[in-house]
């Protein structure tokens, strides 16, 4: 499973305001494609699941700090970042 970043869901930096996307690649879904698709991960359900995957044992103690600590990162004004996820 590939998986890249392709934009985010921001905060309107004024008050009262709709939120806003920015996509930072081109984004190519074929018509009717089920191995690709999008993806909303928030900076929580980033950490749940590297905790969930670290726990069932998927990934080792070293890449889940790695995760963490690249989730910990997101600006608080990022709701979600936009992936996009092609399966093999």
């Amino acid at each position: 499973m590939a998986r890249r970043k392709v934009g985010e869901i921001k905060k309107s930096k004024n008050a009262g305001e709709s939120d806003y996307v920015e996509i930072f690649r081109d984004i190519k879904i074929p018509e009717g494609s089920k191995k690709v698709f999008l993806q909303l991960e928030s900076k929580k359900s980033k950490i749940e699941g590297i905790t969930k995957a670290l726990n069932d044992g998927k990934i080792t103690e070293d890449y889940a700090k790695k995760q963490i600590s690249y989730a910990n990162e997101m600006k608080d004004y990022v709701r979600f970042e936009i992936i996009q996820v092609t399966k093999d």
